[in-house]
């Protein structure tokens, strides 16, 4: 009885979705006990010269699984090897963490610009890389959170900017979807809803926007970046550790954000992003960190856009919260001339969103309320290891 499924595809489809000309691989489907909005099954590629597993996308139909391990062999390519991927029934998704780019080096001399949600919004993204070089922040310690292409004009010349700035990318759902060229943007909204509605239209004009060899960066694109400051092993991912889509809020219960970060390991700190509203928060003695997002306003009825600054202090991190301003009237004016969604556009200037469909009571409750940045700033200290 098959554990799995194998599919067969043409050598030049392989190796155009491995990346390396020439290299065998295998595509194979896993299923995992995830939560709802993430059962369709992953597709994994093994490169036979790295042997280096990477998600590269969600299919419209699902692997049939049994038992604990499922267990891939290709007959049609006897250089491909046997392999076990075995399912961990506590942290089903830590699969998620495994294309991790590890960053060597320690942020100890300076500030890490932390910042998600680009969104597609041109005029947002040149202000906020602006902002780092005023600050002297260099682009090896810049970390974009995901979702480089979502609700506005330019997806094609954000993400020229952005991978020419050479900074840190995390794959948000936005980037596994296009770059997949898959027929919806996976963001976890509730089908029916208002937001899924819209999503329709930006996201078939994205589609089309996108070059190949856009869509070949966003297949590239790591699903967790490690790093270290101050002696604090820190992660960053797309919209938890556990999950691509999942949104997560302020008021989201501290047992959800700690069995989130529970497949953590070592790391004391997480930077999310997907959510698109900054807050930083102390869970059990660690950090949940959402820099908030630049490419739409936090729906504080004010056209500001945020992200944040990490430094390190004794034994821990200090965090501030930073409101971005930026020619947001350019932005909506594109967004109107090439027939992007009206409440989108409008969102840009008025700072309040088109749909609370994903919002908690309590952030619906603030919708409009201007964000105090001071309550936002957050200094955590670390117990060191073994006291």
């Amino acid at each position: 009885r098959a554990e799995h499924s194998l599919l067969s595809f043409p050598s030049t489809a392989m190796h155009f979705l491995s990346g390396q000309r020439g290299s065998p691989c295998m595509m194979m489907t896993t299923h995992t006990h995830a939560p709802a909005d993430l059962r369709t099954p992953r597709v994994r590629l093994w490169c036979a010269r790295t042997s280096h597993p990477r998600y590269i996308g969600r299919w419209g139909f699902r692997a049939r699984t049994s038992g604990k391990t499922t267990k891939a062999v290709s007959s049609s390519m006897s250089s491909m090897r046997t392999v076990n991927i075995r399912n961990n029934k506590e942290h089903p998704n830590s699969l998620l963490l495994e294309n991790t780019l590890n960053l060597e080096e320690a942020f100890d001399e300076g500030p890490v610009m932390i910042f998600g949600g680009p969104y597609s919004n041109l005029e947002a993204t040149q202000a906020v890389l602006n902002e780092a070089k005023r600050c002297r922040i260099p682009p090896h310690r810049i970390i974009c959170t995901g979702d480089v292409v979502a609700y506005c004009a330019d997806p094609q010349a954000t993400v020229d900017l952005v991978r020419h700035a050479g900074i840190h990318v995390v794959q948000g759902n936005c980037e596994r979807s296009l770059g997949m060229d898959s027929e919806d943007c996976g963001c976890g909204f509730e089908t029916g809803s208002a937001c899924s509605r819209l999503s329709v239209q930006w996201y078939d004009y994205a589609r089309r926007s996108l070059d190949e060899g856009a869509r070949a960066w966003m297949r590239e694109l790591p699903t967790c970046i490690r790093f270290q400051m101050g002696g604090v092993v820190c992660c960053a991912v797309h919209a938890t550790p556990a999950s691509e889509s999942e949104f997560v809020f302020a008021s989201t219960p501290s047992q959800v954000k700690r069995r989130r970060m529970a497949v953590l390991g070592d790391a004391r700190a997480v930077a999310c992003g997907h959510s698109g509203i900054p807050f930083s928060q102390e869970v059990q003695g660690r950090l949940w960190h959402n820099a908030g997002v630049i490419g739409m306003p936090a729906n504080d009825g004010t056209p500001r856009v945020w992200y944040s600054i990490w430094e390190a202090a004794e034994h821990g991190l200090r965090i501030r919260h930073l409101p971005l301003e930026y020619d947001y009237t350019s932005a909506a004016g594109k967004m109107g001339e090439r027939g992007l969604p009206d409440g989108y556009r409008e969102a840009l200037t008025s700072g309040l969103w088109p749909s609370l469909d994903v919002l908690p009571p309590l952030e619906k409750q603030a919708a409009g309320n201007r964000i105090d940045q001071d309550a936002l700033d957050l200094t955590i200290t670390f117990p060191r290891l073994g006291d």
